[in-house]
């Protein structure tokens, strides 16, 4: 492969920030910086879930399948290669749920602050939760309940799963989730089953639907292979997440203090989730499912999922990505009885 020619950042209504550092970067590195900016209007979001979960041969129920839909079909106009960032979060600590283990782990440390003691002591981990989260928007009831659930849970997988899903475990169900609860086990777990059934599932349909070859460097086995045979205090760098990668760049880009950006997380602005038209396509979705099995259905009622939309008011971070979630698995239902009739 030839030598690198261009970078590529997706822009949406609120990261001016991480185009800004994104730009800042290229131009160190001599690369062009392609600006690719989203539209703000809700039909535009509606199009790029459509196409997305057309390709998809299994719902990815997140609503970035959207934006990794837009970015792969105008990439794929001008290049036929392309380097992509999957795996550093799962490598190096990156996700918001690692933040909270990396904090309770440093507070098991001290005799004073025992797990019994975490579990009685909720305000203060609500506190510590509500601090690292990238979130915009109010914690709520849901997101208080959920927390509370997770430190009072003995089963380390069950635990986890609480943790990290958006819905609530039914006991009923069997779960996998890491054998100990913590910021190494949770990292083994997500890099042997999150990111190859989720994260790459997405990129390698989506990006091949377009032509498109996508690599992923962070997975290189050589780097993974360093990571994972060090110990788990390399992950927990005085720099928040992703510490190693943030000061193996101090020395190039300590001048613009791009390396001490919080990490964001994708997000579609709120004035679009919030629309008449986007809560409309939703209901009707979740009104009647083509859901064969009735998960969705069960879900939509035991969640109070209707209701929420109905509500017309700004959902809290839990609420949206669960509405989404539905929406999305229901939406993708939808499309396949479509394309089979």
């Amino acid at each position: 492969m030839g030598a690198l020619e261009a970078s590529y950042t997706l822009k949406l209504s609120e990261n001016g920030d991480d185009v800004e550092g994104a730009g800042q970067i290229t131009r160190e590195c001599d690369l062009k910086h392609q600006i690719l900016s989203a539209s703000s209007s809700p039909d535009f979001w509606m199009k790029e879930f459509d196409e997305a979960l057309q390709i998809l041969e299994a719902p990815v129920a997140d609503s970035i399948i959207g934006a990794t839909n837009f970015l792969f079909k105008e990439v794929a106009k001008n290049y036929k290669v392309v380097f992509s960032g999957e795996g550093a979060d799962e490598l190096l600590g990156g996700y918001v749920h690692y933040a909270l283990l990396r904090k309770i782990e440093f507070l098991e440390k001290f005799p004073f602050a025992a797990r019994s003691i975490l579990r009685a002591g909720m305000g203060i981990v609500w506190s510590i939760a509500k601090s690292i989260s990238p979130y915009p928007g109010q914690f709520g009831i849901l997101e208080r309940e959920k927390l509370k659930r997770f430190l009072i849970e003995p089963d380390p997988k069950l635990a986890y799963h609480e943790l990290v899903s958006l819905f609530h475990y039914k006991n009923n169900l069997d779960f996998n989730g890491p054998t100990r609860l913590s910021l190494r086990g949770a990292q083994q777990f997500d890099l042997i089953h999150w990111l190859p059934n989720y994260t790459l599932r997405r990129v390698d349909f989506i990006s091949a639907s377009y032509g498109l070859e996508v690599r992923v460097p962070y997975l290189d086995h050589r780097l993974v292979e360093l990571v994972l045979s060090s110990p788990s205090r390399y992950l927990m760098g005085r720099h928040g997440d992703k510490s190693p990668l943030r000061e193996a760049h101090y020395k190039n880009y300590s001048k613009q203090m791009i390396w001490k950006n919080p990490k964001t997380p994708f997000l579609i602005s709120a004035k679009d989730t919030n629309s008449s038209l986007m809560r409309d396509a939703m209901i009707a979705n979740l009104e009647n499912p083509a859901d064969p099995t009735g998960t969705i259905r069960q879900l939509v009622m035991e969640n109070n999922l209707l209701q929420l939309l109905k509500e017309n008011r700004v959902l809290s971070p839990l609420e949206s990505k669960m509405v989404f979630s539905a929406y999305l698995t229901a939406r993708w239902f939808s499309i396949q009885n479509e394309h089979s009739r």
